[in-house]
């Protein structure tokens, strides 16, 4: 899983959810990894994954069979500060930020028509959905794609004293809400594995507790991939 490059064992973290020997369910699934650098936080770095996702699916045959897992959310305004941040300077991206946004939405949909369901997570914002891949949900987005699972979060919820009334069944505070969010699993103290704690010992050893919808969508995902293996 990559405990070298693999930052805040995020994806570690995600993949164990879905293939864990202790806390994963869909075990059997047969799991490939790719990586976006989170030193590229860029539109081409996200095309370049997915390319090589779809690539992947139609040289091995994996139509009607692959569930793809975008444990990924990002907003035009941090895309903006990524290209700022390689370019060195300040300027005006505009018309190359929306071309890029319309290509990775289309790539999503060329991944679908292959009969491969595609999940992402809505964010972690506590605001209504701003950030893609959630927002090619939405039936103003361009493109629009209303087959593209968005997974939103179940966890604690907290009254005007900031106090925990509710553990479960109930949405996790900073899920971020639509009306085209269309699963709901937990998001919130889920056990999962992580790589950069290995100086824990005992039990507990190589374990966290993470928050977020990634990990509702990683449970959406390894509920779709079950009955497809």
């Amino acid at each position: 899983m990559f405990p070298n490059t693999d930052r805040g064992a995020h994806g570690t973290c995600m993949l164990s959810l879905i293939i864990g020997r202790t806390v994963g369910i869909a075990r059997n699934a047969k799991p490939i990894i790719v990586r976006v650098n989170p030193d590229r936080y860029l539109p081409e770095s996200f095309l370049d994954g997915l390319s090589r996702v779809y690539d992947h699916i139609l040289a091995n045959g994996n139509q009607g069979k692959a569930v793809v897992n975008l444990s990924f959310n990002f907003k035009e305004e941090n895309i903006n500060l990524g290209l700022k941040r390689q370019l060195g300077m300040y300027i005006m991206i505009g018309s190359l930020l929306k071309t890029n946004i319309l290509v990775i939405g289309l790539l999503i949909q060329r991944i679908i028509a292959e009969n491969v369901v595609v999940v992402t997570g809505s964010g972690n914002s506590g605001v209504p959905v701003d950030g893609y891949p959630a927002l090619f949900g939405s039936a103003a987005a361009e493109p629009y794609i209303p087959n593209l699972i968005i997974a939103g979060g179940i966890g604690e919820q907290y009254n005007a004293a900031n106090e925990i009334d509710y553990l479960r069944g109930c949405r996790y505070r900073r899920s971020q809400t639509a009306g085209y969010v269309n699963i709901n699993a937990p998001a919130y103290n889920v056990k999962c594995a992580r790589n950069d704690n290995l100086e824990l010992l005992g039990a507990e050893a190589g374990y966290k507790e993470s928050k977020g919808t990634s990990d509702g969508q990683s449970f959406g995902s390894l509920v779709i991939n079950y009955p497809r293996h």
